[in-house]
């Protein structure tokens, strides 16, 4: 087993996360899975992607000026908690719940 990683791997690390991974990663998650300590689901960012894409092409309207891509904005606070060296313990906080069978409550 390597313990290591190679030197391309750890230059791709380095650098800055792009609006692509972001999409891809949104893209990518499962639905009606349980989400993560903040309790957003994934088909809130997926729901907010769409209508983002819906809106787009119709900026003349002023409600529309208003709606922000969520991906640019999740690429801003992902650079910038790196970038400005922001890690925080919470960072890797869970909640586990546990589920019992019908039968088998005690």
């Amino acid at each position: 087993m390597t313990l290591t990683i190679a030197n391309e791997e750890a230059q791709m690390l380095e650098k800055d996360t792009n609006e692509l991974e972001i999409v891809k990663s949104i893209n990518n998650s499962k639905n009606s899975i349980a989400p993560g300590i903040d309790r957003i689901p994934y088909e809130f960012y997926k729901f907010w992607m769409k209508k983002y894409k819906q809106y787009r092409g119709n900026e003349d309207n002023p409600t529309v000026k208003k709606v922000k891509s969520i991906t640019r904005i999740l690429l801003k606070v992902y650079n910038e908690i790196e970038n400005d060296d922001l890690h925080n313990d919470n960072f890797v906080l869970g909640t586990i719940t546990l589920l019992y069978k019908k039968k088998d409550r005690q």
